[in-house]
């Protein structure tokens, strides 16, 4: 799907926002962005992203968990279109949850 970011790396080279801290020393909540503008508030364990809202430069959202720098576990895609997906992901691909539409049509689906 390639929606989120595509590696914990993509954020080495920017240090947290609120505290210039490298990213493999974060613990905690910190904010970070990216070259190409995409922004994360996360919270970390060990130097890891385990929860976090992230923004793409295109203004799509993604709230939820994350594994190994991608989209896992529960969380709500919000496209800028408008269309939102809200259940779980594995390895950054919907898996099984709510598909709403920018018309507003809501459907549950099952991704194979």
């Amino acid at each position: 799907m390639g929606v989120g970011p595509s590696r914990e790396d993509d954020f080495l080279y920017d240090n947290c926002d609120c505290h210039g801290t490298g990213l493999r020393d974060l613990q905690g909540f910190h904010r970070l962005r990216n070259r190409e503008g995409a922004a994360i508030e996360a919270e970390f364990t060990d130097g890891k992203l385990v929860m976090c809202l992230w923004i793409s430069p295109m203004k799509d959202r993604y709230y939820g968990s994350f594994l190994d720098g991608r989209l896992h576990g529960e969380g709500k895609l919000e496209w800028a279109d408008g269309r939102v997906f809200e259940g779980s992901f594995d390895k950054d691909c919907p898996v099984k949850g709510s598909m709403r539409l920018s018309n507003s049509e809501t459907f549950e689906v099952v991704y194979d």
